[in-house]
């Protein structure tokens, strides 16, 4: 699990119409008094692979050392590629990203986020197929704030991101939409690339404690239809 690109290339913008450590569950909410009780199944999402970018342009170069730790904030980029859930968005309850936070330096909840980001054709792997991407974002909106600011590991509620990917609609801010294939791209980043600046480390792919994903789906849930 979990790609390092072998080959940083030249980045050409094709804009698209638009084993891990998983020894914690993900929280599960009980329900409003009087709404039905739902049957929930846990399935785990892997995170495809992971890399740096600094600055977050287009057009840069992309950290692909194989490190396993990559700084993010003051202007840092991670990207990470999710695996798609095999399931509708409206069978989603819930989506968690989970990131293993080394360090962190004057960091609080509004500093960081985790947003949707653009589709590009920017690298090459390792068995000669195009895989990349690029730090810009395909919206503001939605995104995923820290849960808490401690060292360790992190909870990133993107069911919103999730669910609007995978049900094919159109993004608030923007009105994009995203194609109905390949991984759902994630940015983590400032929430205002404009000091004052957070700073953190975070695990990548390649370390012990490996970012990963975990949904919970209804069980009783239709299949038929896109969303």
């Amino acid at each position: 699990m979990g790609w390092k690109p072998a080959v940083a290339a030249a980045v050409l913008v094709m804009l698209v119409s638009c084993e891990p450590a998983r020894e914690a569950a993900a929280p599960v909410e009980s329900p409003e008094p009087g709404e039905p009780s739902v049957a929930l199944e846990r399935v785990e999402l892997d995170v495809l692979g992971d890399f740096a970018v600094a600055p977050a342009l287009p057009d840069t170069t992309v950290d692909a050392t194989g490190s396993p730790s990559m700084d993010v904030g003051n202007g840092s980029v991670v990207i990470l590629a999710l695996e798609r859930p095999p399931t509708p968005a409206r069978c989603l309850a819930e989506v968690r990203l989970r990131l293993f936070l080394e360090e962190w330096s004057e960091l609080a909840a509004e500093e960081l986020a985790v947003y949707p980001s653009h589709v590009f054709d920017a690298l090459r792997k390792s068995d000669g197929d195009r895989f990349g991407y690029s730090g810009s974002l395909l919206d503001v909106r939605p995104r995923a704030t820290l849960d808490s600011s401690a060292t360790g590991w992190s909870d990133w509620d993107v069911t919103a991101i999730v669910k609007l990917w995978t049900g094919g609609g159109a993004f608030p801010s923007r009105g994009l939409f995203v194609p109905e294939r390949g991984p759902i791209v994630l940015a983590l980043r400032d929430v205002d690339l404009a000091p004052p600046f957070a700073n953190a480390r975070i695990a990548s792919t390649e370390s012990g404690h490996a970012p990963h994903a975990v949904a919970l789906v209804k069980k009783e849930c239709p299949d038929e239809g896109r969303a």
